[in-house]
């Protein structure tokens, strides 16, 4: 069985794409470079292994920048999820395009 894409459906998985792909770099740049010693010390903190920190307050500050952290990227997340929600309501490839432009402006706000 083939499968033929319209012109609005191949717009769409196209959009669908660059939603990720612009939303992906931002929440790379919003993580850091040390995102994963950041990982590791958030689940040290919340099993309570103190092996990473100095002291107790060390371990709360950690569990409060996790914290602060999860609920930021938790917003852009529902972000990128409007926006696909929006795109795959679309019906034709001008609401699309409509859509990624105000994803694109919207873009500029992430690590802000």
């Amino acid at each position: 069985m083939k499968l033929i894409l319209s012109r609005v459906e191949t717009a769409r998985q196209q959009a669908l794409a660059k939603v990720d792909q612009l939303f992906a770099d931002d929440i790379q740049a919003m993580l850091g470079p040390m995102q994963h010693l950041h990982a590791l010390k958030a689940a040290a903190a919340a099993s309570g292994d103190m092996t990473l920190f100095d002291d107790e307050g060390d371990r709360q500050a950690s569990l409060s920048n996790a914290a602060a952290s999860n609920a930021r990227l938790a917003l852009v997340d529902q972000r990128r999820r409007s926006f696909k929600r929006r795109i795959r309501d679309c019906t034709s490839s001008a609401e699309i395009e409509a859509v990624l432009v105000e994803v694109r402006l919207d873009n500029g706000s992430l690590n802000g």
